[in-house]
């Protein structure tokens, strides 16, 4: 891709340029297959709120990402959270493929190239002591498991006082990381969840 000088470059692109381009940081080990699916459907999904009469290009998308973020929340009855969270990775996406298309040699990428010194220090951070303001986590003996079906374990610890409103957010958070979800499906990628979730507010 060629380095652009001004805002008129980048005029033309469309969402699926930005999309592919993304695909291509993944393949060249500039994100990780995980960070590249997440923030394209992050991306893919907001602008399905936009119409053919709106401008569809990176800056201009970048620009609007709150208000685009807000109507695709209250056209599929998202959750804040949901919002919030596909809002950061398409900024995500937005922002770095700008960057690449001013200056391609000085993108690093993010999870690709430096994944493995980040994975070292992550590791050391998990041997370190925790201070006082840090979460402690559960022990592994503390993890409830619950046999699927198909013979796929889920493993999981509950908080104290778990509630439903913590059920339905976990639920909405863990379903752009399944296999199947499709982000183009009507109601934004969410199958309708039983009466007792959805009822909660």
């Amino acid at each position: 891709m060629k380095k652009v000088n001004d805002s008129a470059d980048l005029v033309n692109v469309t969402i699926e340029q930005i999309l592919e381009w993304a695909e291509e940081m993944a393949k060249k080990g500039l994100y990780d297959a995980t960070t590249g699916r997440l923030m394209r459907t992050g991306l893919k999904s907001l602008v399905t709120i936009l119409d053919e009469t709106e401008a569809h290009d990176p800056r201009s998308l970048l620009a609007s990402l709150d208000e685009i973020a807000e109507r695709w929340a209250r056209a599929n009855k998202a959750v804040p959270d949901t919002m919030k969270t596909y809002k950061q990775r398409a900024s995500n996406l937005l922002e770095d493929f700008i960057v690449y298309m001013e200056n391609p040699a000085a993108f690093k990428g993010r999870g690709g190239a430096t994944g493995a010194k980040k994975a070292e220090k992550k590791e050391e951070r998990k041997t370190q002591r925790p201070t006082a303001n840090e979460v402690d986590e559960p022990a592994p003996s503390a993890l409830n498991t619950f046999r699927l079906p198909n013979g796929k374990v889920f493993r999981y610890s509950l908080p104290e006082s778990f509630t439903i409103e913590d059920l339905r957010r976990i639920v909405y958070h863990l379903l752009p990381a399944t296999a199947d979800f499709d982000p183009m499906r009507p109601g934004g990628g969410y199958p309708p969840m039983s009466p007792a979730l959805d009822s909660v507010q």
